[in-house]
């Protein structure tokens, strides 16, 4: 097998960010900071960066990657690996950004703050037979992570709710993202 017949077979062009521009990678939400970077990379020289503004605050950034060429009814496992200064929410999309196509808001995993690289375990997924049109990844960046729980009043009653913590800056590095078809 030659290294064109395997470049052939990547769903995700620039899954290893070595390309020099973005390419297809895009801005999520607020980042303010975008960009390929050499000086934080998992392998080979460079890693996908974004930052989100400097507030003790609710922000969001991230990036995405838009009409990854899928197929209805097929299956593919997600992998990744990254480092976090807030927390990540890995998500795939059909024609929303904002919404996992299978997972509820509860089910996506909320990845903690991570100084050292980490891998993401793959996520197997399928295709609804029905799809057409744009399917995505997004990365969603937050300012800031959950420690624990936390007693809160509303409305006279007491509720457990997650206890935030800001960082500064919410800031993530991404490497080594790959689609691969499940082939049974």
């Amino acid at each position: 097998i030659s290294a064109t017949e395997i470049a052939d077979m990547l769903i995700l062009e620039d899954g290893n960010m070595e390309e020099t521009d973005l390419g297809q990678w895009q801005n999520y939400s607020n980042s303010i900071v975008l960009e390929k970077t050499k000086t934080e990379a998992h392998s080979d020289e460079q890693a996908l960066y974004a930052q989100t503004t400097n507030a003790a605050e609710y922000n969001l950034g991230g990036a995405q990657y838009l009409d990854i060429p899928v197929e209805a009814g097929k299956t593919y496992d997600l992998s990744f690996w990254y480092k976090v200064n807030g927390s990540l929410i890995p998500r795939l999309g059909i024609q929303d950004s904002d919404n996992d196509f299978e997972l509820t808001e509860l089910d996506v995993p909320e990845l903690s703050p991570a100084a050292a690289w980490a891998e993401y375990p793959a996520r197997r997924f399928t295709v609804p037979n029905d799809f057409e049109g744009d399917f995505r990844l997004v990365f969603r960046l937050q300012s800031w992570y959950v420690d624990g729980v936390e007693e809160i009043e509303y409305e006279g009653v007491i509720y457990e709710a997650p206890h935030h913590v800001f960082v500064e800056n919410g800031e993530m590095w991404i490497d080594d993202v790959l689609i691969e078809e499940v082939v049974e």
